[in-house]
C-alpha cells in the first residue's frame, strides 16, 4: 500500500537544468497493491526541503518523540 502521500523529487542535471519525477511504482496495481490518494508537490528546492525539515520537527515535538540516542 502507499497511499495519502505527498512527493517532491527534483533532479539537477549537470547543466543545471532540472526534471521532476516524484513517481516510478511499476508495480503498482499489481497482485492486489493500493497507490491511492497521492500528490505531487512539483518542483523540489532547498527552500520546500527546510520547510518540509521543519515540518518534521514540529510534528514530533507536538507527539512528544525524541529521535536519536536518548
Amino acid at each position: 500500500v502507499m497511499r495519502d502521500n505527498f512527493v517532491m523529487w527534483t533532479k539537477v542535471k549537470s547543466d543545471g537544468t532540472t526534471t521532476t519525477n516524484p513517481w516510478w511504482v511499476p508495480d503498482c496495481g499489481l497482485n492486489n497493491t493500493v497507490c491511492t490518494g497521492n500528490v505531487s508537490g512539483g518542483k523540489a528546492t532547498l527552500d520546500t526541503e527546510k520547510q518540509e525539515y521543519q515540518r518534521w520537527l514540529d510534528k514530533l515535538t507536538a507527539a512528544n518523540v525524541n529521535v536519536g540516542p536518548q
